[in-house]
């Protein structure tokens, strides 16, 4: 009888450190074996007709126009959207409060998983939701299981924890400017950095002051097709040569807010107290804030 109790506390403590996990990325190993458990949701982000052909069993799709929100003349572009309706789709793939997230792309994309990272994080799940790195491309390199079978979920039950000290928006940015309290931190490509191309909004360069960090930089492409992240060391590297301090908090921000949420999930895993601009660039230069061109 002690033994059995003891053997039941032992999976309970092993199941409860899984979900507590701070680091948020899951390899392919530790995917097979827990894929057959009752509490695990695994969203496949990538697009419909790929993953009708083959993705991970159990997984159920999820496009990333589900959980961003835009206008039709385009003056919001991917930004959150109510968090009744994000609590209703998640519902709708089957997420139950205490269940283990696990999130994977289909091809090589990086972002859009990122995204619905950052999106779960803003709706307080981040400590339940896991990355598997990657993604799709490397689980069938490494002789992960693939069906076609369309899983369609039970309808689930989700409480959100609004975490609103992971999003800021133009007005918090815009008082911030200048403040030697705070790091921003741009994650487009250096020809949109340093102004040699026209970013979102019509505009050329960057926000003042803000340190460059590209989003392609903190992941690397192995030999499977898809997309790793840094180790640790690696990244640590990457933010110290921008010198950004751990005791000032980050902004993040790119085109539109979604390659911006690479960088976002690589300093989490840093421990960096970080925050996206949502509207990021598209909303600085829509609105004519002042901007840096480095080119000049």
């Amino acid at each position: 009888m002690k033994t059995y109790t003891l053997l039941l506390l032992l999976s309970f403590i092993t199941l409860s450190t899984s979900a507590q996990n701070p680091d948020p990325l899951v390899t392919t190993d530790w995917l097979k074996q827990n894929l057959d458990r009752d509490d695990l949701v695994l969203l496949h982000i990538g697009r419909q007709e790929e993953y009708e052909k083959e993705h991970i069993p159990g997984a159920v799709f999820i496009d990333a126009s589900e959980y961003t929100f835009g206008t039709e003349d385009r003056s919001v572009i991917y930004d959150l959207p109510p968090v009744n309706e994000l609590k209703a789709l998640f519902e709708s793939k089957g997420l139950d409060d205490g269940d283990t997230v696990v999130i994977y792309t289909g091809t090589n994309w990086v972002s859009p998983t990122t995204r619905l990272y950052f999106t779960l994080t803003y709706l307080g799940y981040s400590s339940h939701t896991f990355f598997l790195d990657g993604g799709f491309p490397k689980w069938k390199d490494e002789g992960g299981a693939v069906s076609s079978e369309i899983s369609v979920p039970e309808q689930g039950s989700f409480t959100p924890h609004v975490n609103d000290q992971v999003v800021t928006d133009r007005a918090f940015v815009e008082s911030i400017i200048g403040n030697d309290s705070y790091n921003i931190v741009d994650a487009r490509s250096p020809v949109h950095y340093q102004g040699i191309d026209e970013g979102m909004g019509g505009k050329k360069g960057h926000l003042p002051g803000a340190k460059t960090i590209p989003y392609t930089s903190v992941v690397s492409e192995g030999e499977h097709g898809g997309y790793s992240y840094l180790s640790n060391t690696e990244l640590q590297k990457i933010f110290d040569a921008q010198r950004l301090d751990k005791e000032k908090p980050v902004i993040v921000y790119c085109h539109i807010g979604q390659q911006a949420t690479a960088v976002f999930f690589a300093a989490r895993k840093l421990g960096y107290n970080v925050r996206l601009y949502d509207g990021s660039f598209h909303d600085w230069a829509t609105h004519d804030m002042p901007v840096v061109v480095e080119s000049e």
